[in-house]
């Protein structure tokens, strides 16, 4: 428990401008924290009676939030920024059932994105920091080229600033913020609408070069890259599957809460030919409970940027296999919500960034309209002339 003192209440001489001095009110208050961190607040008053009423003041707001509270007056955002770090962004932990009870999966994300706001806004008091600071940090960022001398992308910054808003939600929650500068306008300042969509999409003529390629060094990632057209699983999320997570009588993955993105578990139904994959698959398993579907947990970069250049498709990325799965979902004829189950998505919005306008859809559409346009005009019956 921190040690505070009653405080007190002194005079001092200070000169002026012209030379000569005067005295002020300090109202003082010293007090070891619970760490051992000794603190020293001085404010000055008008008189003795309003340095007591703000040495009371001081006492009361350390009792209920503590000593950040007097500190927020003269917080920088690096300060915010480390207390954020050290509280919210750590690894998330979960309980028995599954479930995220504190921290962030993507902490590391996170933290990257910290770096770019601590080196605009470090040395800055949160107090004053206003909407149009905001809006300088989003041009200017946008301006810098990345390390690899690219354009950098809205959405980069964008997340960044999401970072941002939930540091500054915090602060104001916590009453060191008299006014979030995100109230202003968060919206116009993060719009999602002018991100610009990656929409890359592989016909069936693709997807056999594709696995066609998946021979010799590159076999092991046949079944695996079938898994992720056939269920729109993430990689992540294929990676840490565990035997435990197939059930071979209904036929469908478990996707459990600490393995997904969004962090709440699913099911998502299992294709012929993916059952077939990992039949074989746990034939060959050593551990047919606890040990890894696909046998490794990492990244298979080297092995997936191999199979793609042998197939004569170097731009496709792994993640696009996700959004391949989508569409034949929904060309099938599933609902939106129905897709976003199997998909893991907590926001509708997402999910229709996967209902994309290809060849196949486009022809769809045309077949309707030449149809219609070849049908009386009305609900099936001739219009008549009033």
């Amino acid at each position: 428990m921190p040690r505070t003192r009653t405080g007190s209440v002194t005079t001092r001489k200070i000169k002026n401008s012209d030379g000569t001095t005067r005295e002020v009110v300090i109202a003082r208050l010293c007090f070891t924290d619970a760490d051992g961190k000794y603190h020293d607040y001085q404010k000055r008053a008008e008189n003795k009676t309003e340095a007591r009423r703000i040495l009371d003041k001081m006492r009361r707001s350390i009792e209920t939030h503590g000593q950040l509270q007097i500190d927020a007056e003269r917080m920088t955002f690096e300060q915010l920024a480390q207390w954020y770090e050290k509280n919210y962004a750590v690894p998330a932990k979960f309980d028995t059932n599954g479930q995220k009870v504190h921290g962030l999966k993507s902490h590391k994300d996170v933290i990257q994105r910290l770096h770019a706001l601590r080196e605009y806004f470090g040395k800055k008091r949160i107090r004053s920091i206003t909407f149009t600071d905001l809006e300088n940090f989003k041009r200017k960022r946008l301006q810098i080229k990345t390390f690899r001398g690219q354009d950098r992308k809205i959405a980069t910054v964008n997340r960044e600033l999401a970072v941002l808003r939930r540091i500054f939600r915090l602060a104001f929650n916590n009453r060191w913020l008299l006014d979030d500068p995100f109230d202003r306008g968060d919206k116009a300042l993060i719009s999602t609408a002018v991100e610009i969509r990656r929409e890359k999409l592989i016909n069936r003529d693709e997807e056999r070069q594709l696995l066609a390629a998946c021979v010799d060094t590159r076999a092991h990632m046949r079944p695996l890259i079938i898994a992720a057209l056939d269920t729109g699983c993430r990689e992540g999320e294929l990676l840490r599957l565990k035997w435990a997570d197939i059930d071979f009588e209904t036929r469908t993955i478990r996707v459990l809460a600490q393995n997904s993105k969004t962090l709440r578990a699913r099911q998502v139904p299992i294709s012929t030919r993916l059952i077939a994959e990992l039949e074989q698959l746990h034939q060959e398993a050593a551990d047919k409970q606890n040990g890894l579907v696909f046998g490794r947990t990492s990244h298979v970069k080297w092995a997936w940027d191999k199979v793609r250049q042998a197939a004569g498709l170097p731009d496709l990325r792994f993640h696009d296999l996700r959004h391949v799965a989508a569409t034949r979902l929904a060309q099938g004829g599933l609902h939106p919500f129905q897709v976003a189950a199997i998909l893991g998505h907590t926001d509708p919005k997402t999910t229709y960034r996967y209902f994309n306008l290809d060849q196949v859809t486009l022809q769809t559409a045309r077949s309707v309209l030449d149809t219609l346009h070849g049908k009386p005009i009305g609900l099936g019956t001739e219009r008549k002339d009033e």
